[in-house]
């Protein structure tokens, strides 16, 4: 948490490996990932990490099932066609989608939205999910139900980072972080 232009987005960059820190050490998952080039990054990030969005940041030509399927399409591991149709199937199912599969994004709520963008960032298995104001455009009570698949999967194991300016959305977490000046209050 933080006010704007307090340094959460450039550090949510840094730990989703989107940007480099200018000086230090960043380790992920046990491996040095501060002086990596572009390639190393956009692998590790594949491999490693999972982006929720604000704005969704959905494909609208392309189905649901289309926007979930687009990480696997650059994973090292390249999944069968079938069999990555089966997970993102399995991943719509989890987010209570499975019947919107081949709706645009344009067919659906923010809300339902939301939840194809959470499932596209769950197709490659991800260790940490990072979350940009993932409720910012959404009613209390649709956000409730985001905050619920987030907490679910926090329960699975997976680390989930959430940028946020809202105090009741920062409940849901164990631990928060306020920065401020670029400077975190721990």
């Amino acid at each position: 948490m933080g006010a704007s232009g307090s340094g959460k987005t450039t550090l949510m960059n840094i730990i989703g490996c989107l940007d480099t820190p200018s000086s230090g050490t960043y380790i992920l998952n046990g491996r040095d990932v501060s002086h990596m080039s572009d390639d190393e990054l956009s692998a590790v990030r594949n491999e490693t990490v999972g982006f929720v969005f604000q704005s969704f940041f959905l494909l609208h030509y392309a189905s649901i099932i289309e926007n979930i399927l687009l990480p696997t399409l650059y994973s090292s591991s390249r999944t069968p066609r079938d069999e990555a149709k089966d997970k993102a199937m399995e991943t719509l199912r989890e987010v209570g989608l499975e019947d919107r599969a081949d709706f645009r994004p344009r067919q659906l709520s923010g809300g339902q939205q939301q939840r194809a963008a959470i499932a596209r960032a769950l197709i490659n298995d991800p260790d940490l999910i990072i979350c940009d104001e993932p409720t910012g455009q959404l009613d209390t009570t649709t956000a409730a139900g985001i905050m619920k698949i987030f907490t679910e999967l926090n329960k699975k194991g997976k680390t989930i980072i959430i940028v946020t300016h809202d105090s009741a959305i920062a409940a849901y977490a164990g631990n928060t972080v306020h920065i401020k000046d670029g400077l975190t209050d721990e």
